[in-house]
């Protein structure tokens, strides 16, 4: 019975998925109920579809990256957490997730746990947030200390000079959904004393920017809102290039809103990410393209390293341990 390997799921359905499978050396499309990632299944009836070449480049630039940095924290977790047990993920247990009970311990420990828990416990966490390479948790590692000591608008105009003309952060917050309908969630978003608004999207060991359900909910979601926005914006894109960066093209479209500025924040070793985000931006008008950019946590974080505040360069210390290792 031929076989396959199940890589990585592409899209995600009803009652069915699409996952990037490998068979032979080759790459394709199967459609199939939710499958674990790594597993071998036989095909049996299942048909084996053409895969878009762009996934394919996407996947070998980032899957071999993507497996050291899961070994780093399952290392991470045993020898600086001092925890041995691992988690448990949809009923298989992985390395590189905390047991339950212990999320909390994805908090970096320190000079800024007080703020950093509190933070936590004043907002929805993720159900991944107790796997050591949940965005959600690495966001508020980053974000907090910097906001904590009123500093996170003069880091925000060294990367980005012409980004923000405001001199103070107002109304920061985490997990914001701006347009109840709309529903797209900024990991972090605030606003300045000019109106500008800021919404930041963090990505760590995600393969891509996540794509579209093809269910019934989501193409009247695309034909009824997002379709729109696009034309009004001048932006020039077919459904399938959309869907398959939905959550990339969510957040674009609130660059197209006037002082509405979004920053992608990821590692320097996520550069596929970074080209995702370049490329998306040239088939958006001039003045779209100015209010997008793309934030390296690896400068930021040498900027603290350098800092004279020794609880500041501790924190990120720990951070840059645990988040950016040699890959």
């Amino acid at each position: 019975m031929a076989k396959c390997k199940v890589l990585m799921k592409i899209a995600s359905g009803t009652k069915t998925s699409s996952y990037m499978v490998e068979q032979d050396g080759k790459y394709f499309k199967l459609n199939v109920p939710n499958m674990i990632e790594g597993n071998e299944i036989e095909l049996k009836e299942l048909k084996l579809e053409d895969l878009n070449p762009n996934w394919i480049e996407r996947y070998k630039k980032w899957n071999r990256k993507r497996d050291k940095l899961l070994e780093h924290l399952a290392d991470y977790k045993k020898d600086t957490l001092k925890i041995e047990r691992s988690g448990v993920w949809r009923c298989n247990e992985y390395a590189h997730i905390l047991p339950v009970g212990q999320e909390k311990r994805n908090l970096i420990d320190g000079a800024f746990s007080d703020v950093l828990n509190k933070m936590a416990d004043s907002i929805p966490l993720h159900p991944s947030f107790g796997h050591l390479n949940s965005s959600q948790a690495m966001c508020l590692n980053f974000m907090v200390p910097l906001q904590e000591r009123g500093i996170l608008l003069e880091y925000i105009k060294k990367s980005c000079p012409d980004a923000v003309r405001g001199a103070k952060l107002e109304e920061p917050t985490f997990e914001k959904i701006v347009d109840e309908k709309e529903r797209t969630q900024f990991d972090f978003y605030c606003t300045t004393d000019t109106k500008e608004i800021l919404s930041f999207e963090f990505k760590y060991s995600e393969p891509d920017f996540s794509v579209m359900k093809d269910d019934e909910r989501h193409q009247e979601k695309f034909e009824t809102i997002y379709k729109d926005k696009l034309e009004e914006h001048g932006i020039s894109i077919d459904k399938e290039p959309f869907a398959a960066d939905y959550q990339l093209w969510r957040n674009i479209l609130y660059a197209g809103t006037h002082q509405h500025t979004v920053f992608f924040v990821f590692p320097k070793f996520r550069e596929d990410l970074k080209e995702a985000v370049e490329a998306a931006k040239k088939k958006c008008p001039e003045e779209i393209q100015q209010r997008i950019h793309c934030i390296c946590i690896d400068d930021w974080v040498e900027a603290a390293l350098k800092s004279g505040d020794a609880a500041l360069k501790a924190h990120y210390e720990a951070f840059k341990e645990k988040y950016l290792p040699e890959l």
